[in-house]
């Protein structure tokens, strides 16, 4: 079977506000996603619904943000749009981490493109909760 290229884009605006932003190397932050357990969504045709949980180290202030796959849609796609989705978190936290830890090796994989964008140092992490 040929092997599926993975795609990630961030919208350019994005990215504009993110370059925008001040750098703050001691503002590090852990990211997961993953299925939640016993969770579906009301729809006639209930989904399961997966969470991107993105973590302040230094507040513990968490933001999540719940998804399902469309319909039509794909688990890949989803897994695609979550580089652009924590970028708009850090956009939303106005300044930029030095670090970003993630426990998944597929989440690490995806956010590498950030890296040729933003000076942001990416670990993977077993610890995180």
């Amino acid at each position: 079977a040929p092997v599926h290229q993975e795609t990630v884009s961030f919208p350019t605006a994005l990215l504009d506000k993110a370059k925008a932003l001040a750098m703050d190397n001691s503002f590090v932050l852990t990211a997961d996603f993953g299925l939640l357990p016993n969770v579906m969504t009301k729809d006639l045709r209930p989904r399961t619904v997966y969470q991107l949980r993105v973590v302040d180290t230094s507040t513990s202030q968490s933001i999540v943000r719940q998804m399902s796959v469309p319909p039509g849609g794909t688990l890949r796609g989803m897994w695609e749009s979550l580089p652009a989705r924590i970028l708009s978190i850090i956009v939303e936290l106005s300044h930029v981490p030095g670090e970003i830890r993630m426990k998944s090796k597929r989440l690490y994989r995806l956010m590498r493109p950030l890296m040729h964008q933003l000076p942001i140092k990416l670990t993977i992490r077993e610890d995180i909760e």
